[in-house]
C-alpha cells in the first residue's frame, strides 16, 4: 500500500474527486443562488422590464453567469484538489510514515500531467453546464414565491445529476488518457 499511495491519491483526487467535489458544491451553492436570483427577477417583474427596454436576457444575465462559472470552476477544482492532496499527504505521513518530501517528489512521476488537464477541463464543462441549468430553471420560474422554491430545488437536483453524468462520460471517454 505504501508504494501505491501516491498513485492512488494523486490520480483519484486530481482526476476525479477534486472536480466532482467542486462541481457538486458549486451546483448546490452558486447554482441555487443563480436560479433564485433570476426567479426573484421574474417575481418582481424585472425580467419584463428588461424586455420592455429591449435588453436581451441572454446577453445581459445568462452569458456572464455561464462564462463566469466556466472561468471560476477550474480555479476551484485546482484549489479543491490541492487541499485534498495536502490532506492526503498529512494522512500518509501520520498513518504510513511517508514523508511529505517523498510524496511531493513521487507525485509528478506517478501522476501524468494529462490528469491535471483532464480535471481542469471537467471543471470548465461542469461549470458552464451548472450555469446553463441554473439559468434555465431561473427563467422557468413563474411569478409566485411557491414556484421560486420548487424551481431552485429542481435546479440543484438536476445540476448535481448532470454533473455526475458528465463525470461518467469523461471517465469513459478518457479512460486511456493519463494512466500509466
Amino acid at each position: 500500500a505504501d508504494i501505491f499511495i501516491v498513485n492512488l491519491l494523486g490520480i483519484s483526487i486530481i482526476r476525479e474527486l477534486g472536480p466532482m467535489l467542486a462541481a457538486i458544491l458549486v451546483a448546490g451553492r452558486s447554482g441555487s443562488a443563480m436560479t433564485a436570483q433570476l426567479g426573484v427577477m421574474r417575481v418582481t417583474q424585472e425580467l419584463d422590464a428588461l424586455s420592455v427596454m429591449g435588453i436581451s436576457h441572454s446577453q445581459r444575465l445568462i452569458l456572464p453567469k455561464i462564462l463566469g462559472l466556466g472561468i471560476a470552476m477550474p480555479l476551484l477544482v485546482a484549489w479543491t484538489s490541492a487541499m485534498a492532496l495536502i490532506g492526503g499527504i498529512v494522512a500518509a505521513e501520520v498513518q504510513l510514515g511517508l514523508s511529505y518530501q517523498y510524496f511531493l517528489s513521487a507525485l509528478p512521476d506517478s501522476v501524468p500531467i494529462a490528469n491535471l488537464w483532464l480535471g481542469l477541463s471537467k471543471g470548465v464543462v461542469c461549470g458552464m453546464t451548472i450555469g446553463l441549468i441554473a439559468c434555465h430553471f431561473g427563467l422557468k420560474i413563474k411569478p409566485n414565491t411557491e414556484s421560486l422554491g420548487m424551481g431552485t430545488t429542481s435546479s440543484v437536483v438536476t445540476a448535481i445529476t448532470i454533473v455526475i453524468i458528465i463525470d461518467a462520460i469523461f471517465a469513459v471517454m478518457f479512460s486511456h488518457i493519463g494512466i500509466r
